[in-house]
């Protein structure tokens, strides 16, 4: 089992360089990482979560290993914590993770066989109200369930299912009452 990782600062990833992808799949038994051009690349929630489990993580050839501070620090990602609490939460529910844009994380739900999107965000932060209505209707055209994910300082994580209701009054939409 490779416990040392050593990769490279590529934009807002990390390229794996040693050990393989699937060298690191199988020593975690999980989907891990992407693939794309031949080569190997870790979200920095990844790169986290592998020295959250132990693993030391060198960046390129300086043999010097990663903590959590230089991984924040070289994706200046503020929100970077409040994602490996939620990532870290979901692997441990047993959830087979996928990173899959800098907001949040997708799984597929085994019950309904369905994508699920888990929007990231800080117990702190304000959301207006057409801003869930926006998150809502982008991963709904998508065919995606949608996940808030609210993670509070103490590293606890809430989760609420958005949907979007249409009321209705006597047999119409409101909308339609309201023309």
């Amino acid at each position: 089992m490779p416990k040392r990782i050593v990769i490279e600062k590529k934009d807002n990833l990390f390229a794996l360089i040693n050990p393989s992808i699937n060298e690191l799949r199988k020593s975690l038994g999980k989907e891990f990482g992407v693939e794309f051009d031949g080569k190997a690349y870790l979200a920095p929630v990844e790169v986290l979560y592998l020295i959250y489990l132990g693993y030391e993580v060198i960046l390129g050839r300086n043999n010097k290993p990663l903590d959590f501070n230089k991984v924040i620090n070289l994706t200046n990602d503020k929100e970077l914590w409040v994602k490996f609490v939620v990532y870290y939460d979901l692997r441990n529910r047993g959830r087979r993770v996928k990173v899959r844009s800098d907001k949040g994380f997708t799984f597929s739900d085994p019950q309904s066989n369905r994508d699920v999107e888990v929007v990231v965000m800080e117990e702190s932060r304000k959301l207006k109200a057409y801003e869930l209505i926006e998150i809502i209707d982008k991963y709904t055209k998508m065919n995606k369930d949608v996940l808030l994910a609210i993670a509070d300082r103490h590293g606890d994580v809430t989760y609420y299912q958005l949907s979007r209701i249409h009321p209705m009054r006597s047999g119409k939409s409101v909308e339609e009452n309201m023309l």
